[in-house]
């Protein structure tokens, strides 16, 4: 049986794959350059306009779950920017890519059952820690995914 992964535990093994966690991302909105403590002040504050002043305020929440929750209340659920719903799951995706790519110290990538003992190794040698989540899923959900993301050259192996 598989174990459940439960990374919004704080301090947790894999607390860092959490929104919730603290790597700050840099993020144009609005066409001026931004700095969010985490995923979720990204995530909650592109609710608003950068020009409104509930945008600021959630990103200089000292807590993203506060940022989460300030959301939730009565003055904060009216006049969101426009397209918010129809765009959250992009903005989550923006956020969360932004977390990996400029946290160094963060990495998620796709590797191959036979490429895992050369980046064991590679993490060995540069004193890293390293935390890999074993998915699986049959052949035809392995090909529909490498198509979707445009791995195609991949599907032989």
């Amino acid at each position: 049986m598989s174990e459940k992964i439960k990374f919004c535990v704080p301090r947790g093994p894999y607390w860092f794959l959490s929104p919730l966690a603290k790597f700050p991302i840099k993020m144009i909105v609005d066409g001026r350059y931004f700095t969010f403590p985490s995923v979720e002040h990204y995530y909650q504050a592109m609710k608003f306009y950068a020009s409104d002043p509930r945008f600021n305020v959630i990103i200089d929440m000292e807590n993203a779950d506060d940022a989460r929750l300030i959301t939730k209340t009565p003055e904060y659920r009216v006049n969101r920017r426009a397209n918010f719903d129809k765009q959250k799951f992009a903005i989550m995706e923006r956020g969360l890519r932004a977390k990996f790519e400029q946290n160094l110290d963060v990495v998620i990538d796709y590797v191959i059952e036979d490429e895992l003992d050369l980046v064991k190794k590679l993490a060995e040698t540069n004193n890293a820690s390293l935390y890999y989540i074993v998915l699986t899923a049959d052949e035809d959900e392995i090909e529909k995914r490498i198509r979707n993301r445009g791995d195609v050259d991949m599907i032989d192996r």
